[in-house]
Order: C-alpha cells, then structure tokens, then sequence
C-alpha cells in the first residue's frame, strides 16, 4: 500500500467542507490498507509533505463560484523531487469541468486511491464518482 497524503482545509470559505470531505477520504484509504497523512492546507505546506514524503498527493480544486472569471474546478497532482520534496509545481491531473464562465457540469471535492492503484474522485455539483484507471 501507498503513503497518501490527504490535503484538506486551507484558508477559504469551504474549510468545513473541505476538511469534511478529506475525513472521509481519509478513512476510505485507511480501510484499503493505505498509510494515510492527513495535511490541513496552510503556510506549512511544503515543509509538512517534504517531512512526510507521500508517495503520491493530489489535490482537488474545488473551483470558484464567485469570481467572474471562473478557477479551479481540476484534479491536480503534486509533483515531488527525486529527493521526495515538493517543488511547488503541479501537473493537471482531470480537467474539463467548467463549460463556460456561466456554466459548470462538476466541482471536484475529494480524491481516494483503490487497491488496485485506480484513483475515485468526487464532486459535489452532481454527486458524481468518478474511477480513473489506466
């Protein structure tokens, strides 16, 4: 089994959601076997995942319904260093979420990884589940 970090919280007016939403992934992977480290989102970031060293992190983008124009609303993954440090970048991992600056058809919320290495992702626009596998 895998050391996956679980990203929840952060300064936002969805904290609660947030770290709801990341309690509960946090216990699916611990009922898969994972090693589970929980990470609450703020100032410490990079020095909380360089102690840590997850093998994997990645990160849903809620999205944000209050700007005019839209943000977020993708499945991002962390990327780490040879040396297992973040560097501060990421890569899109599942975009195409947003239509039009009017129109959504999914905001992301909370990413697990299954047994067999295949990630579930959540959203809350439709209450839809998403497998993504090779």
């Amino acid at each position: 089994m895998k050391r996956v970090a679980v990203l929840k919280g952060g300064r936002s007016l969805e904290r609660q959601v947030s770290l709801k939403s990341g309690a509960r992934v946090q216990d699916a992977l611990e009922r898969l076997g994972h090693q589970v480290i929980p990470i609450d989102v703020g100032a410490d970031l990079v020095d909380r995942l360089s102690a840590e060293r997850p093998e994997i992190a990645f990160v849903a983008l809620h999205g944000s319904w209050n700007r005019a124009e839209r943000t977020g609303y993708k499945v991002v993954r962390l990327l780490f260093d040879n040396a297992g440090k973040p560097t501060g970048e990421y890569e899109d991992f599942m975009t195409g979420f947003v239509i039009s600056d009017k129109q959504v058809w999914g905001r992301p919320v909370g990413v697990a990884v299954a047994k067999d290495g295949s990630l579930f992702v959540t959203e809350d626009g439709n209450g839809t589940i998403w497998r993504v596998s090779r």
